[in-house]
């Protein structure tokens, strides 16, 4: 608003969606930034760290909202040479996966005739604008395995059934669903990315 920037009534819980019309007929373009935070707290000192404790943004979400703030800066010092209009989109809850079906819902896509986002990787030089076609990066899935067992002392393990041994099982048995369900010119990845099993070292859960 400070920088005359028009924001839009749009009824989402968080999220902004703004736009600047150019003083030339021409169509909607959409510019979109994920803005999602974690819940980590932020153990350094630098003067933008997070003001908000257990919550930070480590994925690189804050620099996908300022490279968009600053493109909207850009672009509303030359709104009148602008041929159409630029739809901001800060979106929600990018990591859950919900924000995107939200945002298209409350039509903050209608009658757009493209949408452009990125995000930043590290492992690419800086000046380096990287893109391909169809799929870049991996949509997620989440699962939860739980395994009922049978418990015993750790010294008489054939009196129960050990699900640390079944969780072994899976956890190697998982890294085949890949390779003998999906077809080699595809990409697809199954990661474990924690297990929890017991809460003393001398009894098997």
């Amino acid at each position: 608003e400070d920088a005359g920037i028009r924001i839009l009534d749009i009824p989402l819980k968080t999220g902004l969606v703004a736009q600047i019309d150019g003083a030339h007929p021409g169509p909607l373009v959409v510019l979109r930034a994920d803005i999602d935070a974690l819940p980590i707290h932020e153990e350094t000192e630098l003067e933008f760290v997070s003001q908000n404790s257990g919550v930070m943004h480590a994925c690189g979400h804050d620099f996908h909202a300022a490279a968009l703030f600053g493109a909207a800066l850009l672009l509303k010092e030359k709104a009148s040479d602008l041929a159409g209009s630029v739809r901001l989109l800060f979106q929600p809850a990018e990591e859950t996966g919900l924000g995107a079906p939200d945002i298209i819902k409350a039509g903050v896509l209608d009658g757009a005739s493209a949408i452009f986002g990125l995000h930043n990787d590290p492992n690419i030089p800086v000046g380096v604008l990287a893109s391909k076609d169809s799929v870049l990066t991996a949509s997620v899935d989440r699962f939860e395995i739980k395994i009922t067992a049978k418990g015993s002392h750790a010294a008489r393990p054939h009196e129960g059934n050990d699900p640390v041994i079944i969780i072994g099982q899976i956890i190697n048995a998982v890294q085949s669903v890949i390779s003998r369900n999906v077809a080699s010119e595809n990409n697809a990845i199954v990661s474990i990315t924690h297990v929890k099993c017991g809460n003393t070292w001398n009894v098997i859960a």
